[in-house]
């Protein structure tokens, strides 16, 4: 998984990247623009990102993130200073931020939390496989809907063209009935004829 650490204090990028290099690929922004720039360029699954930065606050960098579509890819997880209002939090996370950690942070919170983001990554990516498995298995089973019309199609061509003939076989039938009904009528009348002419 790769992580971006957008913050302006080099001690928190140093930290935090020494604990999480030794699992994660680790990328690093010392401001919002960077952070911005890192993200397009990066795609980083997870962005851990300062709220109270110098120029660009965590707020603008994740508007500009949303505004370019980019949160449909990543997670954001804030740090906050632990003095702050709850409220800014909330405001965070109704912005589309996923979670956040009060500064000074505890490692083992740290890595839980971003493990939870490693896991929900990982079933997005599942839920996304099995759909293009079940758009693979929908997509055949309309070819092979189609190909069983056509056949179909076919079959019902095929028995009218089968009615026609049994039509005029039938047709066929009746004239030789006819033909021969009028031919032993004729044979009937002859034979009474030589009758009446040996008599």
């Amino acid at each position: 998984m790769k992580i971006l650490i957008v913050d302006d204090d080099i001690n928190n990028i140093k930290l935090l990247t020494k604990i999480l290099e030794r699992k994660y690929e680790v990328i690093t922004a010392s401001n919002g623009l960077d952070g911005i720039q890192q993200a397009k360029e990066e795609r980083p699954d997870l962005v851990i990102l300062d709220l109270m930065m110098s120029g660009m606050n965590g707020y603008e960098v994740l508007e500009k993130l949303t505004g370019q579509g980019l949160m449909d890819e990543m997670f954001v997880i804030f740090l906050t200073a632990h003095y702050i209002d709850i409220n800014q939090v909330v405001k965070g996370l109704e912005m589309g931020a996923f979670d956040y950690i009060t500064k000074p942070f505890e490692e083992l919170i740290l890595r839980a939390k971003i493990g939870v983001v490693s896991r929900v990554k990982e079933a997005e990516m599942n839920v996304k496989k099995q759909n293009v498995e079940l758009e693979t298995k929908v997509e055949k089973l309309t070819s092979s809907q189609k190909a069983l019309l056509k056949i179909n199609e076919a079959l019902n061509h095929k028995n009218s063209e089968l009615e026609d003939q049994n039509s005029e076989l039938g047709r066929f039938n009746r004239l030789l009935v006819n033909r021969e009904l009028k031919l032993k009528e004729f044979k009937q009348r002859i034979n009474e004829l030589e009758r009446l002419r040996s008599e």
